[in-house]
């Protein structure tokens, strides 16, 4: 059976696409609270947004000069923790995220 190179970059291309998935599944699934806070703030651009490395179903921001936990309590709220103690705290994706892009 003879490929064509148009046939040989469809299968390269749905290869590389089941494995991607394949390493997307490993990782938890985000709440969807979670997922729209780090869409906002990435396209907002000056976070770093990564998973949290003490809780993979929570992310870790980090602006200039501050670190945020952000995570969703068994009510379904999402809250937004400075250096991950209680000393400051957000509660609800729309005023985490107003109050972050007011820093």
């Amino acid at each position: 059976m003879k490929l064509t190179k148009e046939t040989l970059k469809r299968i390269i291309k749905e290869e590389m696409m089941q494995v991607m998935h394949e390493m997307d599944s490993n990782s938890p699934p985000l709440h969807p609270d979670l997922e729209s806070l780090q869409k906002a703030l990435e396209t907002s651009g000056g976070f770093k947004i990564e998973p949290d490395h003490r809780n993979p179903e929570a992310l870790s921001i980090e602006t200039e000069t501050d670190e945020w936990t952000a995570s969703v309590d068994p009510a379904g709220d999402l809250i937004l923790d400075f250096d991950n103690s209680n000393s400051e705290q957000i509660v609800g994706k729309d005023e985490a995220l107003k109050f972050l892009l007011n820093l």
